[in-house]
């Protein structure tokens, strides 16, 4: 079965988080994707991680319904970087704590 990234209108469920912290060797990456399968029959939404240059891992969650596999990615994005699921393509400044995490990533991420 094949799949492609959900899209709801002008809404597109993707986003890369990074997380650098040069004094605490800290240098990984967060991949976020909802999928839809193309006859739109099941809904996955894809959590792929790992430090900057290795190949990571990677999760897979099935959901019945977009709205179940959405609410999977927006919680996640939310409990990795600490702000809610933007409404336009951004530029996210991450920092959960001042001294250990801060960083500038590109972010397509979209809320229903």
């Amino acid at each position: 079965n094949r799949s492609i990234v959900y899209q709801a209108d002008d809404e597109v469920y993707d986003a890369d988080l990074g997380f650098l912290d040069l004094a605490h060797n800290h240098d990984k990456y967060y991949k976020l994707q909802v999928l839809e399968a193309s006859d739109k029959s099941e809904y996955w939404c894809v959590h792929h991680w790992g430090r900057t240059g290795t190949k990571g891992q990677t999760q897979i969650f099935s959901f019945s319904t977009p709205d179940l596999a959405i609410a999977d990615f927006e919680k996640k994005f939310h409990d990795k970087s600490g702000i809610a699921v933007r409404t336009q393509p951004l530029t996210c400044e991450i920092a959960r704590s001042p001294l250990t995490r801060l960083s500038t990533v590109p972010c397509l991420c979209h809320q229903r």
